[in-house]
Parts: C-alpha cells; structure tokens; sequence
C-alpha cells in the first residue's frame, strides 16, 4: 500500500448506469482533489449488469482497488476485505446503487459512517449519516428524511466531463448515433434491427453517416461476431459484414450502409441525432442537446432486465419467461415516458416508440425528426436537463470526513 493513502472510500455500486454516470464523475474527481484518498469499489448484484463490471472498473485510472459481487457479499456479510482494500485505514462508505443494506453493513463492519446517493428514499435511508437525492424523481418534503439532501444530479457533471468539446466542435455531416445498449443479450437483437431503419433511412437520404456508440460493457468481439438473425426471433433484423479498415471498424448491412464502430466517448461529439433504446444514455444525450428517436420493441419483453424482483422471475422452471413478460408489460404499461428528457418535463419532448414496433416506423420517426430544426429542441433539452453541480457539492460534504488528520470518518459503534 504506498505510503501517501491515508484514508478510504469504499464505493458500492451496481450496473453500467452507475458506474458511467455516478461513480465517475464522483470517484474521479474525489482522486484529483484529494489523492491521498484510496478509492475502492465493490460491486453490487443487478439485473441490468452487462458481466464486464468488474474488468472495466478495474481498468479506471482512478480507481485503486476494486472486488467482485461475490467478494461484496462476503465483505458485507463477515466482514471479511477483499484483496487490496485496507483495514487500517479510516474512511467512508458511499452507497451509489444496489441493495442499501450492502452498503450499510460494510460500514457497519468497518466501523465507518455510510453516506448515500439516489434518487428516491429507501427504507435503511435514516441509518445512514447522510442521504443525498439527486432530484431527478420529486420527492415531497415529508418524505425527505432530517439526514437528507437534493445535490443534483451527478450524470450532468459526468457526461460534460466526457464530452468537454462538443459545444465547440464543427460539424459538417449529419450523423446518426446508434445506441442499442451496453449488455450483449439486448444488442443481438437491438442492433440488427436498427440496421433495418437505418438501411431505409439511407435509402430517402443517403448522405446520413452511421455510427454504433459502443459502451465499455460490450466487448468488440461480440461485434465482430454477432449472432445469426436467422433464429426465429419475432423481431426484424438483418446479418451484418464486419470490416476493419484504414478508416476504422464497422458494420455493413446487406444494402450496403455502413455503420461505423466507435467508442461512446468518440461520437458524443459528433453526433446530431440519436437512435436508443431506454437507459442512461436518454440522458446523456439530452444533457448536450442532442435529440433523439427512443425505441422499445416488446416482443419477448421477459428479454429484457427489470429492477426488482421482477428481474428474477424468468429464472423460475416452466413458467417463469412467462411471468417476466406480463411483468415487463405491467412495468411498462406504470410508466407516463421512459427517455429522460420526456420523464423531468412530463412532456413528449422527443418521440417514443414501444411495442410490437416495426423498422418501417422507426425510419419514419428518424427522418422525420431529421427534416426539422434540431436547435430549438437542443435548446429545450438541455434546459430540462437543469445545471451542473452536483458532483462539487457532493464532494464538499465528503471533504471533511476525509482530510488528513480529521478522524470523524471513525464510528465506535460494533457490529449490531
């Protein structure tokens, strides 16, 4: 352990949404500020997980230490530390996805106070020493507990961190970004069906360029091999060349449209349109006013993660795809909006499509929206997004358990 850590924060956190959006503006910026800090991560079960957590969490520069959901449970259950993370250093827990009791029982083993950041209150929130909500879901003043706080929203802060240049940058072409999600089970079927849109969108006007936003969480090797189409699914889709040339990776529909492969990080830039499925990324783009055409195909919806319980029904013999696809549709049937920028304003700002979608509606969705004045909705979409923040403020309540010599951080209270 080199000799400048002297204190440490254990970040517990769960899927892909959390580590892009909450662990990293938080984490990183925690590394710039004070590095004497050694920051650990321990992973937490989740439905929507890609399986690439872990390999990527260990690969982030600011990151020290990092353990698995099966070392996270051990920890959270016997106390017992994962390789890497110190037992002689005082420090904090901070809860940023999963299961609050994970996070509140490290603590609790290592004698730590516990801090939280979400989006709605959870039931172990008074046990923690402070709850930080995010703002996104309302929360009536009531329901905010006396250890409770609004800070903002961390994803603001991440994703300009990424993309510092877009506002900037001069873009000549009209590119479409591809956003068919960071888990592989999803994708197989996501993306060849984009590709059938994106071969009609090509065809109307042929000067759109392509491009799949690769997350993190999916291995280039899974593009370069992605599974036959030809399996019975009810979903349109189509088998795509891979090609590797001077000019870069990418995918080749059978019309010939070519549909670049770049890291996410690579087209935020660039991009003027997005075509995606629901997830952090709807925000992302909203937060640089980038608009979007969301999708959500709901055949064999029990395909698809659900939070909760819901999320674990399919793994029950017989009739559990069939208990997860009525759930998925409940679920889906809750909700008012499922892009970002829809949900804060209560307001269909950029189009929806879900249900049994075809890519002949989804073509039509894109280009229409591509004939309009995409400024005027940037505009408006980075004003629902709201301000950045979050991250200074979160770190300015963090700062004083942390500071060399300040030992507030220490509980002495044993294990109940």
């Amino acid at each position: 352990m080199p000799e400048s850590f002297s204190r440490q924060v254990i970040f517990v956190v769960n899927g892909p949404g959390e580590i892009s959006g909450w662990l990293y503006p938080l984490a990183s910026s925690l590394k710039r500020e004070l590095p004497h800090v050694k920051v650990c991560v321990a992973l937490a079960p989740c439905v929507f997980s890609s399986g690439a957590e872990l390999a990527v969490v260990r690969a982030l520069a600011y990151v020290d230490e990092a353990c698995s959901v099966w070392d996270m449970f051990r920890l959270a259950a016997t106390g017992r530390l994962p390789a890497g993370f110190s037992a002689d250093l005082p420090g904090i827990v901070v809860h940023l996805g999963g299961e609050s009791y994970f996070s509140w029982a490290i603590a609790k083993w290592l004698k730590q106070k516990c801090f939280a950041y979400v989006e709605t209150p959870f039931p172990l929130q008074r046990r923690f020493e402070k709850v930080f909500f995010s703002g996104f879901e309302k929360i009536a003043d009531r329901a905010l507990p006396a250890n409770g706080q609004i800070i903002g929203e961390l994803m603001l802060d991440a994703t300009h961190m990424r993309c510092p240049e877009r506002a900037t940058r001069e873009r000549r072409e009209f590119l479409i970004g591809l956003y068919p999600g960071s888990r592989d089970y999803l994708v197989k079927y996501t993306l060849p069906f984009m590709s059938v849109a994106a071969d009609l969108v090509s065809k109307a006007a042929p000067q759109i360029r392509w491009a799949v936003a690769r997350a993190d969480f999916l291995p280039m090797d899974f593009l370069r091999d992605l599974p036959d189409v030809n399996d019975g699914r009810p979903l349109e889709g189509q088998n795509m060349r891979f090609e590797d040339g001077p000019e870069g990776p990418a995918l080749v529909t059978t019309a010939g449209t070519r549909i670049e492969i770049r890291a996410n990080a690579d087209v935020l830039p660039d991009i003027s349109m997005g075509l995606t499925i629901p997830g952090t990324n709807t925000a992302e783009l909203a937060i640089l006013g980038v608009p979007i055409v969301l999708i959500l195909p709901t055949v064999w919806a029990e395909t698809s993660p659900l939070p909760g319980i819901g999320g674990h029904l399919s793994h029950i013999p017989f009739v559990g795809r069939y208990l997860k696809r009525a759930a998925a549709h409940l679920y889906l049937r809750r909700l008012k909006f499922l892009a970002h920028p829809n949900r804060r304003a209560n307001r269909m700002v950029v189009p929806e499509l879900v249900g049994p979608i075809r890519a002949s509606e989804v073509a039509e969705a894109v280009l229409k929206l591509a004939s309009q004045d995409l400024e005027p909705i940037a505009k408006d979409l980075q004003e629902i997004m709201g301000k950045t923040g979050a991250t200074a403020r979160f770190l300015a309540e963090l700062r004083p358990y942390l500071e060399a010599g300040d030992e507030r951080a220490r509980l002495d209270v044993p294990m109940a």
